[in-house]
């Protein structure tokens, strides 16, 4: 059996033998929330919870990856502090209704993919703040295709790049391309 809680304004799927146990793992969630040491729940938690059909939490898990991946799309696209309200809804109906516009999305997330490898192969992620990692893989998604795609991987090569990476950088002025297709 599935069932849903709604807990202050947030809500979680479990998947429980009974109401009964349900009951004890939305009494343990509550336990938890009272205890988070952030605050960010105060001392009143209102709790609700009702059995769903499964087709409802995949439903409702799928609506949540698109806007996720929409989050994802527009903060790659466009600039947050100039974006409207009504050009983000523009943006995500046409998601949501154009299969090109969807198309275009999951391609950019599998290539921010491959970034994302191509860094972790090449760069010494313990050096690298997260906040570098993610803004290179992001520039470095961008630029496929253009001569900035290879300044962008030397220069992080150079700085972050793991020894044998760092030294071909340094002494090619280029970042080694990897022979893999999957990765670059």
């Amino acid at each position: 059996m599935y069932y849903r809680f709604d807990v202050n304004n947030s809500y979680e799927y479990v998947e429980a033998e009974n109401k009964e146990q349900a009951e004890i793992l939305l009494a343990e969630m509550i336990r938890d929330l009272k205890g988070d040491p952030t605050g960010l729940y105060g001392e009143t938690i209102q709790a609700t919870m009702r059995e769903v059909s499964i087709d409802e939490c995949i439903a409702e898990e799928e609506l949540m990856r698109t806007l996720d991946l929409t989050r994802f799309y527009v903060q790659l696209h466009y600039d947050p502090n100039t974006l409207t309200i009504g050009e983000y809804g523009r943006v995500q109906k046409a998601i949501q209704d154009d299969p090109r516009t969807k198309w275009l999305m999951l391609k950019d997330l599998n290539g921010l993919k491959r970034q994302y490898l191509f860094l972790e192969k090449t760069c010494d992620l313990q050096k690298m703040p997260a906040a570098v990692y993610k803004e290179t893989a992001k520039k470095l998604l961008l630029a496929i295709g253009s001569p900035e795609y290879e300044q962008i991987a030397t220069n992080v090569c150079r700085e972050y790049g793991k020894e044998e990476f760092r030294r071909q950088a340094e002494e090619d002025k280029t970042c080694p391309q990897n022979s893999d297709d999957s990765v670059i």
